[in-house]
């Protein structure tokens, strides 16, 4: 009984439905293929595991295990149409692809993780979810401060392209401080919401401020702030009843529309206060070329990893006039959205915001059923959008937890649905 269900009658997706070294085995491949995608263990000195086969074998074991659970459970699977069509338009996008091979490599490496993700939200009951982003929380803290103790060569960086010789920067395992940063951010918001024990809340609270600090990331840092004054608001406005939730909405639009011209009334100061000068370590050089290239192919774009990737070790003469308009190697646009654009076209790109706002405005309904996931979705959004600004988050492993963000949304909605035809039934 340890792979199958408990019992049949108990409610949709209950924890105890599935036997207990399934839901081990679906949370532990849950946590490790998060890990993978989003790059916490890209810079192991030993041993490459973010690589397509990987992804595979993960994705196939995946399969394995959840053909383990009773079939009701998985036909209760939420399918979103949008998700469906994203996926299809990225696995379409090898045939306009600028280099097939890339592209190619890129969809065996990303997709399997992505849909590992999506078929493991859709079997895990809401607290295994809620494990599984806390354990992943932890071995992102833990792998870093053991990476920054062991190896020195992970508390800096060394010439990226951009900048000659050594500069500060905690990364650990993480192949940059801007790609860990965003990790503890998510981190951080998953302990705040999730974590139930006060001395294990408290020492993740720690440990993530102090590795932001000493990654020295802006990105990360602001980033940061930003969740942590959303996860204020969207506590105060989750404890509050409607008019006054109104209220507060309309006095913090104004306080941010305020705040925002502020912002960029002084950008000069700004910019030279967080040690940056107005190019943003050249990333507007970076986004003008990009809008430049997006405009030569904008319907489809130049296809998953079909830029920038080498073919044969090997940049194909496009990139190489990317990298002279911008004036040194750049090996994403650095920005969210324009990376969508510039490899999946503006059809792609319409369509994942599709998918990112239908799942914002999923959570926010969602905060006066369920303030709990909505509060940690909402946060996450908002983090994640406001970190995109600078960085390309949304085709890495950050998809996966907009996917897993998504089918909760949905199974939430579903349930209530559920139980609300069961009410009207058993009065009839």
């Amino acid at each position: 009984m340890l792979l199958s269900p408990r019992s049949t009658s108990v409610g949709y997706l209950d924890a105890s439905e599935i036997g207990p070294v399934a839901r081990w085995l679906c949370k532990t491949l849950l946590v490790v293929s998060l890990a993978i995608g989003i790059g916490a263990v890209s810079g192991l000195p030993f041993l490459e595991l973010n690589r397509p086969e990987v992804h595979v074998v993960l994705f196939i074991a995946t399969l394995f295990v959840t053909s383990l659970i009773p079939s009701p459970i998985l036909l209760k699977a939420p399918i979103s149409l949008s998700v469906v069509i994203f996926f299809v338009w990225m696995l379409f996008s090898y045939g306009w692809s600028l280099s097939p091979s890339a592209t190619r490599f890129d969809l065996l490496q990303t997709i399997p993780g992505f849909l590992t993700s999506y078929v493991l939200a859709s079997v895990l009951s809401y607290s295994d979810i809620k494990s599984s982003m806390l354990w992943l929380a932890r071995v992102v803290v833990g792998s870093t401060l053991l990476a920054v103790a062991i190896f020195p060569e992970t508390r800096i960086h060394i010439d990226d392209g951009f900048v000659d010789g050594t500069y500060p920067g905690w990364h650990g395992f993480f192949s940059h401080k801007n790609s860990l940063s965003p990790v503890l951010v998510l981190s951080l918001i998953s302990v705040l919401v999730f974590e139930t024990q006060r001395l294990v809340k408290w020492l993740m609270i720690g440990s993530i401020s102090a590795l932001l600090v000493l990654s020295t990331s802006i990105t990360g840092i602001s980033g940061a702030l930003v969740a942590l004054c959303v996860y204020i608001w969207l506590k105060m406005v989750a404890g509050s009843d409607t008019r006054s939730r109104s209220f507060l909405v309309a006095s913090t639009l104004a306080m941010a529309s305020f705040f925002i011209a502020a912002i960029f009334a002084s950008l000069g100061l700004v910019v030279s206060a967080s040690g940056k000068d107005m190019s943003f370590s050249g990333r507007t050089d970076i986004w003008s070329t990009t809008v430049q290239f997006i405009s030569e192919r904008p319907l489809q774009g130049y296809g998953l990893g079909g830029l920038f990737s080498p073919v044969g070790g090997v940049h194909s003469q496009e990139t190489i006039q990317f990298w002279r308009a911008v004036g040194f190697d750049a090996y994403h646009p650095h920005n969210g959205l324009l990376d969508v654009t510039l490899q999946l076209g503006i059809v792609g790109a319409a369509v994942f915001i599709l998918i990112l706002l239908g799942t914002v405005g999923a959570a926010w309904s969602e905060i006066k059923h369920n303030s709990e996931w909505a509060v940690w979705i909402l946060a996450i959004s908002v983090a994640m959008i406001y970190m995109s600004i600078s960085e390309a988050m949304y085709l890495s492993g950050w998809l996966s937890f907009i996917l897993i963000m998504k089918v909760v949304l949905m199974r939430l909605k579903a349930d209530r649905d559920r139980s609300a035809y069961k009410r009207v039934a058993g009065s009839q």
